[in-house]
C-alpha cells in the first residue's frame, strides 16, 4: 500500500472497520494503558474509526489534529518528513477485549535549535495554529503520563511541544507526569493570544461603538452593504475563490505569501475547507457591498472551540475599516450563539487587530522535554545559559 494515499481516501473512508491496526510498534505501559505506533500515512487506515470517535470526547479540543485537516497538511504541505503517529489506549478491564483510544499524538522528525542530534516534535506548519494532544476528558494525566514513558522507551532523546495549551487540563497533566517522572523540561517560550470567550462580561465603550457605526453608515453610502454567512454548498466555491481573490490583492497579495500564489497552500485551502463544510466544521462570514465580498472570514470548528483560521479583506476600501467591521459583526454573532464557548484569534501576540478588541487571553507555550540519554537532559538544563550566551553575543555583533 502507498504511503501517499490522498486525504479523500484516507479520512473519507467509509469502511474504516475493515482495516486491522498495523502498528510498527507496541508497548504496554501497565495493566491499564497501551501505546501503540503507526510510522506511515498509510498505517493510519486501521486507526480512522477510534480517532474519529475520540474526537468529541477530548478535553481540549483541535481542528488542526482532526484527521480531515492533519491528513490534508500532510499530502499537501510536508515533503516527506520522518513520521510516527503515537495512540494510547485504555483497556476497559482484564475482562474485556477491546481497548479505547484515550490519546493521539502526531510527530515529526525535528532538529532542536543547539541540539546535536534529532529529536522530535508534535507536527505543526504554516497553517497549523496549535498542537494540542488529543486526549479523552477524564484520562488527562494517564495518557500524557504514558506517552511520555514511551517517549523514552523509543530513545526519541527530546520530545518539542511547540504552541501547546499553558493553561488548564494538558497543562496540568504534563506537570504532572514530569514531576513523576522526575523530568525536568525547558520552558522555550510562553504567550498570550487573543481569544473570545461566550461568559465573557466585556463591553465596547460607546466611544468605540460609535466610531464602528459611523465607519458602517460611511461605508453602506458606498452602496447595499450587508453580512452573509456561507450556508448552502452550492455557494462554497464561490466562497472559496471569493476569499482567495481577496487575500491575493491585498498585502500578502504583495509579498508573495497569499495562499493563491503557492499551488500547495492554495490545494490545501481548498481541498480542507470543503471537507471542513461537509462535517458542518467550517464557518464563513463575509461583508458585501453591492453583492462583492469585501471583507471575508474562514473559521474552523472543534468541538466547543472555534478557530479565526484565515481572514481577509479589500484594501480599497481601508479607510472605511471593512475588516474591523466584519469583526464586530462576528463578535455580536458569537454571543448570540450557544454552541461554541470560545473562539481562539489564532492571531500572534500583540497582533494590532485581535488584541485590540478580542478581550480575553488565552497562555500557550512551547516545551522541551528530555525524555533520552544524558545528553537531552544536560541540553534542556542547559539552555537558559546557551540564551543568555546567545543574545550577549548578537548583541556584541551588533
Amino acid at each position: 500500500m502507498s504511503n501517499r494515499l490522498s486525504s479523500e481516501e484516507i479520512s473519507g473512508s467509509t469502511h474504516l472497520q475493515s482495516y486491522d491496526r498495523a502498528h510498527s510498534s507496541l508497548l504496554q505501559i501497565d495493566e491499564n494503558y497501551h501505546v501503540e505506533v503507526v510510522d506511515s500515512i498509510s498505517g493510519l487506515l486501521g486507526y480512522l474509526e477510534d480517532w474519529h470517535q475520540l474526537i468529541p470526547h477530548c478535553s481540549i479540543s483541535n481542528a488542526f489534529y482532526e484527521p480531515y485537516f492533519l491528513l490534508t497538511a500532510l499530502q499537501k504541505l510536508h515533503h516527506e518528513p520522518k513520521l510516527r503517529f503515537v495512540f494510547v489506549y485504555r483497556q476497559h478491564n482484564q475482562f474485556e477485549t477491546t481497548n479505547e483510544l484515550c490519546g493521539f499524538f502526531p510527530l515529526e522528525s525535528a532538529q532542536i535549535e543547539m541540539y546535536p542530534r534529532s529529536g522530535w516534535k508534535l507536527i505543526t506548519n504554516s497553517l497549523s495554529f496549535s498542537c494540542d494532544p488529543l486526549i479523552r476528558a477524564g484520562y488527562e494525566n494517564e495518557v500524557v503520563s504514558s506517552f511520555i514513558k514511551w517517549s523514552k522507551w523509543a530513545h526519541c532523546s527530546i520530545v518539542e511541544f511547540p504552541c501547546v495549551s499553558a493553561e488548564g487540563v494538558f497543562h496540568s497533566a504534563i506537570k504532572h507526569a514530569l514531576n513523576g517522572l522526575g523530568i525536568t523540561p525547558f520552558i522555550v517560550k510562553t504567550s498570550q493570544r487573543a481569544c473570545l470567550r461566550r461568559d465573557s462580561q466585556h463591553l465596547e465603550t460607546l466611544n468605540v461603538r460609535r466610531d464602528i457605526n459611523r465607519k458602517r453608515r460611511r461605508l453602506a453610502e458606498q452602496g447595499q452593504l450587508e453580512l452573509r454567512i456561507l450556508k448552502s454548498p452550492e455557494q462554497l466555491a464561490n466562497w472559496q475563490n471569493g476569499f482567495l481573490s481577496l487575500e491575493e490583492r491585498g498585502w500578502k497579495g504583495s509579498r508573495g505569501t497569499a495562499l493563491n500564489q503557492n499551488p500547495s497552500q492554495r490545494s490545501f485551502f481548498l481541498t480542507v475547507t470543503r471537507q471542513a463544510f461537509e462535517r458542518s466544521k467550517l464557518q464563513m462570514l463575509g461583508l458585501f457591498l453591492d453583492g462583492n465580498p469585501i471583507a471575508l472570514k474562514c473559521n474552523m470548528i472543534s468541538g466547543q472551540t472555534g478557530y479565526a483560521w484565515k481572514i481577509a479583506f479589500n484594501e480599497d476600501f481601508a479607510r472605511y475599516s471593512p475588516g474591523l467591521l466584519l469583526e464586530y459583526d462576528f463578535m455580536d454573532y458569537f454571543r448570540n450563539q450557544t454552541e461554541l464557548d470560545v473562539f481562539d484569534s489564532c492571531a500572534s501576540p500583540g497582533h494590532p487587530l485581535f488584541a485590540r478588541i478580542w478581550p480575553d487571553l488565552h497562555s500557550r507555550q512551547t516545551i522541551l522535554v528530555p525524555t533520552g540519554i544524558l545528553m537531552s537532559k544536560m541540553y534542556c538544563s542547559s539552555r537558559p545559559l546557551l540564551r543568555s550566551l546567545k543574545r550577549t553575543l548578537l548583541i556584541k555583533s551588533s
